[in-house]
């Protein structure tokens, strides 16, 4: 018998069905049998289907929401936890009907039967405990206090240790250790962000645990309790299952797979295609078939494990989430299957044997061949003293499909980039190309211009499309102010800081290169009055110049807040964004949010984010764009991506603002529970075009009690005010978003997070 517990995922249930407890609502009475028990959340059922034939037998209504589903060694009984009712419902096999309910904890969610029959655990994610029931009199015996969040449960096979992994720790995520003599926490384990789900291998020398938030497992050794290795996953992982032959372990990912990880190698061997959004899996007590819930589909996938294909695809309640599979008679008895030969590693993934543990420890792919560099070229310039000299700007792809650039152009004081009436640089885009939002700005901040500025930086984008620029294209042109008193002679000119973007969103890097300007002495040139550079001040010292190291200080980092906001089923919330700058300089932000396609940031009429900027902060090129490129914004959006920023400034942030505010319908058949608002990639810049360590905080929408009026918001405890502007109304002001460029020179592309829980 194998045991499966849900992750912490909140989501919207179906209809519900008034139903007192026990009442079965799809067959008589029948004799036990070997089967699969399937959680439907979604319609507070359990469905049982026969695992002889494959087909639903009976269907059993349970409390509500019920999340997590596991059965005693000897098949009789099962037990469903279920989160909203704060009780667990026992099924009995034989009849297949609830004979009776057990008040637990709050938001009780994972299950497991100790191997001797006599008592089940159950993990209260809303109450940060896990109650034990003696099975016997299925009376509470006692409680005991574990981490935040605790959400799955394994028990070892000599019914020694208890390990429940605690969704809500993130830096790092821990996993508390129940010693099952005198129930109490003996150990904590230190793992990944957001662990979720676990198992055990039939020798209990070993524990798998599921990271969510960090695309990985950690293997535990529970001799002295440490993770030894660490598994990259190619998907986000929902749930985990121990083959009892002890050589295969299932991780159920939400990208629709189970990716078999190897224990003698702890790697990645083989992917099973499964149905839509699996959480739940389990096998059957001889380890040669899965059952997998596929919560998306309303149905379980059918997995042969000998040859590790997917079999047939079963109907079953709407939105099922756990599964536990009983043995009966002589399936009981039955050996585990024999494994497969060895097989060579997918060449994916490698896994980390001596894992260094993070809070945010994200997948590790295999390099893959690097990308040829872009570049940026300056045709060399002949010019006469007092002349305007034109510079032109050439694209060379290097077989890249290239959707924006940026690159400083550097020049000697001497022969200067000319400025334009408004003190802008005097550059053009080249029309052709069609990147309308192209800007220059000289280098550095607050220089004069023709006096001490040593650069122009040029940012070559557009906000309405994000088509690729043809090899060989001038992408913009400039002026060189060539003073009449300059001696003939030759002076550089270079193209640095070159970098670019595909259209979807990844990064490009470039290759710096040089040129020269060549001023000549023909006789009768005419002179053009000298510059005479206006008083000015120093040009002030960056405030932010330094290179960030792997030791830099967290709590020195500058930290990007994203705030929750909590509502009823129908109604619209708003929650914001702010910053805490830690004393820098902040001119700029760039960053990915993620969150549950379920609950999804809103669209406007144009299929942008509803999301509006601060306009206290003065960054009108503020723009959002959905993730991934191309979804369907209130069905498959998984996040988007915002860029703060300005055209025509580069003025610090002030320190606690709100940079934006974004609206989220939540469905009218949603559940009471929490969804989380996750935050990455994030990207600051100083005025001066430094990138400046950073990191963010996650915020979460909360659904809870009956409906009320108006927009509800709530800024994160440490995001700061900014004169109420936290529940400011979007408007059209905002760009949007259609490359991964940022306008001061932070074009490093973040690995998105995957799919929601």
């Amino acid at each position: 018998m194998i045991t499966s517990a849900r992750s912490d995922r909140r989501s919207s249930p179906g209809p519900r069905f008034s139903a007192l407890l026990g009442l079965v609502l799809f067959a008589a009475p029948v004799a036990a049998q070997s089967a699969a028990y399937v959680a439907n959340l979604g319609s507070d059922t359990v469905s049982i289907v026969d695992v002889a034939t494959q087909s639903v037998v009976a269907t059993v209504a349970v409390g509500n929401d019920p999340d997590g589903v596991a059965a005693t060694p000897d098949g009789t009984r099962v037990y469903v936890s279920n989160f909203l009712s704060d009780n667990v419902s026992v099924i009995d096999s034989g009849t297949n009907s609830v004979t009776t309910t057990i008040d637990v904890g709050t938001g009780p969610v994972g299950l497991a039967v100790t191997p001797d029959g006599e008592f089940v655990y159950v993990t209260n994610r809303g109450a940060n405990t896990v109650s034990v029931v003696a099975v016997a009199t299925n009376a509470l015996v006692t409680t005991i206090p574990v981490g935040a969040g605790p959400n799955a449960v394994a028990i070892t096979p000599d019914g020694t240790a208890a390990y429940v992994t605690n969704s809500f720790t993130n830096s790092p995520g821990t996993v508390s250790v129940i010693d099952l003599r005198n129930k109490a926490v003996t150990a904590t384990v230190e793992v990944y962000r957001t662990p979720n789900r676990v198992a055990i291998t039939p020798d209990g020398r070993f524990a798998y645990v599921a990271n969510f938030r960090s695309w990985n497992i950690a293997v535990i050794d529970t001799g002295s309790n440490t993770v030894i290795a660490t598994v990259p996953l190619l998907g986000r992982p929902s749930g985990v299952v121990v083959n009892p032959n002890g050589a295969s372990v299932y991780v159920v990912t939400l990208g629709g797979t189970v990716e078999v990880i190897e224990t003698t190698t702890s790697s990645v061997t083989n992917v099973i295609p499964v149905g839509a959004n699996p959480y739940g899996i389990a096998t059957t007590h001889n380890g040669g078939t899965s059952f997998v819930a596929n919560f998306a589909s309303g149905s379980i996938s059918v997995v042969d494990l000998g040859e590790e294909v997917s079999g047939s695809t079963v109907a079953v309640g709407d939105k099922p989430f756990a599964v536990a599979v009983t043995c009966t008679g002589s399936s009981c008895n039955e050996p585990p299957v024999t494994p497969r030969p060895t097989r060579t590693a997918t060449a994916t993934w490698t896994a980390s044997p001596t894992p260094t543990i993070t809070s945010t420890q994200p997948p590790t792919p295999t390099p893959t061949p690097t990308r040829p560099p872009i570049r940026l070229e300056i045709a060399p310039v002949a010019a006469l003293p007092g002349q305007l000299a034109p510079l032109s700007v050439t694209l060379r792809t290097g077989g890249n499909a290239v959707s924006a650039t940026q690159n400083d152009v550097s020049f000697d004081p001497n022969t200067p980039i000319a400025t334009q009436a408004d003190g802008r640089p005097d550059c053009a885009v080249n029309p052709v190309i069609n990147k309308g939002a192209t800007t220059f700005a000289f280098e550095p901040a607050g220089c004069t211009p023709e006096f001490d500025c040593l650069s122009v930086r040029a940012l070559v984008i557009a906000f309405d499309n994000v088509d690729t620029i043809p090899d060989g294209s001038v992408l913009y042109t400039c002026r060189l102010r060539i003073p009449a008193d300059v001696p003939p002679g030759t002076v550089d000119i270079t193209s640095t800081l070159v970098s670019g973007s595909d259209p979807a969103a990844n990064d490009l890097p470039g290759e710096t290169t040089g040129s020269q300007v060549v001023v000549g002495t023909p006789p009768g040139a005419t002179p053009i009055p000298t510059h005479t550079a206006p008083p000015h001040s120093p040009t002030p010292t960056p405030t932010a110049s330094f290179t960030p190291t792997a030791t830099v200080d967290p709590a020195t980092l500058v930290a990007v807040h994203v705030g929750s906001a909590s509502g009823t089923a129908g109604q619209r919330v708003q929650f914001a964004v702010s910053i805490d700058t830690k004393g820098y300089d902040i001119s700029g932000i760039q960053h990915d949010l993620a969150f549950d396609p379920q609950i999804a940031v809103a669209a406007r009429a144009n299929g942008r984010p509803d999301c509006a900027v601060n306009p206290a902060i003065n960054k009108s090129a503020t723009g959002f764009l959905f993730h991934p490129v191309g979804c369907t914004p209130n069905t498959d959006c998984q996040g988007f991506r915002a860029l703060v920023l300005a055209t025509d400034n580069v003025d610090p942030i002030p320190d606690g603002s709100v940079l934006y505010t974004c609206n989220v319908d939540i469905p009218s058949n949603a559940a009471h529970g929490t969804h989380p608002l996750e935050i990455s990639g994030t990207i600051a810049s100083s005025p001066e075009g430094v990138q400046v360590p950073s990191t963010g905080t996650d915020g979460e929408i909360v659904i809870t009690g009956p409906a009320s009026q108006g927009i509800q918001s709530q800024t994160g405890a440490t995001a700061g005010t900014s004169g109420g502007c936290a529940t400011t109304q979007p408007t059209e002001a905002a760009a949007p978003l259609l490359a991964g460029t940022f306008l001061l020179g932070l074009w490093r592309r973040q690995a998105r997070r995957g799919p929601r829980r």
